[in-house]
């Protein structure tokens, strides 16, 4: 992503980012997210 950004940007990123996100502990595949979402999300669950 950082390689695209950069290929159209005069300000480059850097792929290091130099941090690690601490809230998501797992990502999960595009496929499955529907399903999560349906089945986690809403009041009392």
């Amino acid at each position: 992503m950082f390689k695209a950004h950069n290929q159209g940007n005069e300000v480059q990123l850097n792929e290091n980012v130099g941090w690690k996100p601490s809230l998501y502990t797992k990502v999960h595949p595009t496929q499955a997210v529907p399903a999560l979402v349906k089945a986690k999300a809403g009041v009392g669950k």
